[in-house]
């Protein structure tokens, strides 16, 4: 069994498998994930989640909206 967060696909596979099916890749983007953790540990893990959502490769979220050529 699987333990913690698994991604299926990088954001460049992601992005190669849209664009082989035809789609055009117009955004990119990732969110932070709320989790309710006892004080300082939330505290920590809000900011770095925050911090590394602005790189959406690394987020804990990966978003894309991609739009059929």
């Amino acid at each position: 069994q699987p333990v913690g967060h698994i991604r299926v696909f990088t954001l460049s596979t992601l992005k190669d498998l849209l664009n082989k099916y035809g789609f055009k890749v117009e955004k990119v983007a990732s969110s932070p994930i709320a989790f309710d953790f006892p004080q300082p540990i939330d505290f920590i893990y809000d900011s770095l989640d925050y911090f590394f959502s602005s790189f959406p490769s690394l987020g804990s979220n990966l978003l894309v909206i991609g739009k059929k050529k």
